[in-house]
């Protein structure tokens, strides 16, 4: 029959070796949560890439549109102005006839040019959303792979630890004779056949 002495010292190897694996293993699973958000972040970010992108092209289109918009609204008012001013006996090829047609042709201009400015201006908007959100996807997915790998290196050097401290103990214990049968006066007899003073053992 084992001392009470002997089965604490059992108790407390046993628990520094079981405190030492779930701090190690809850250190590997804080890591692979950390890995598996990285991931999930970095599809995040693609996905919001992606809808820039597709916002970039719908910008385009839809300056292409206004654009086309606007040259047919101009023919259209220069047709009515000539007109009126043919209509109303104006010389429109020379003079002030002249002067108004090319006034609102530089408008029409105008406002062209501007439009594919707002345009152009709208999709570079997109353009530099979608890289940014693709930098930090990348980013996102590379600080959880880091934090895993640091995780996983944590987790090894909490069992090279848990490891060192169990030897330590067994050796404090067995220098201070406490696992001595000899010392104690007692044998822990194994399968009623063999004992820890047996010479065989």
């Amino acid at each position: 029959m084992c001392e009470p002495m002997t089965i604490m010292m059992g108790v407390s190897l046993a628990m520094t070796a079981v405190g030492g694996l779930q701090a190690a293993n809850a250190q590997q699973a804080a890591g692979q949560a950390k890995d598996q958000l990285g991931q999930y972040n970095r599809q995040g970010m693609r996905n919001a890439a992606i809808t820039a992108r597709h916002n970039a092209r719908r910008a385009g289109e839809r300056g292409r549109e206004q654009v086309t918009d606007i040259a047919e609204k101009g023919r259209f008012l220069s047709g009515r102005q000539l007109t009126a001013l043919a209509a109303n006996g104006v010389v429109v090829n020379s003079g002030s006839g002249l002067d108004m047609s090319r006034d609102l042709d530089r408008q029409v201009r105008r406002n062209i040019a501007r439009t594919r400015q707002a345009t152009t201006d709208r999709q570079a908007g997109f353009i530099g959303q979608a890289a940014d959100f693709e930098q930090r996807g990348f980013l996102a997915e590379l600080t959880g792979a880091n934090s895993a790998a640091a995780a996983n290196r944590q987790a090894q050097t909490t069992l090279v630890n848990t490891g060192a401290s169990v030897a330590s103990k067994w050796y404090g214990f067995s220098k201070e004779g406490a696992l001595d049968s000899a010392a104690t006066g007692d044998e822990m007899v194994l399968g009623g056949h063999l004992a820890l003073g047996d010479p065989g053992f």
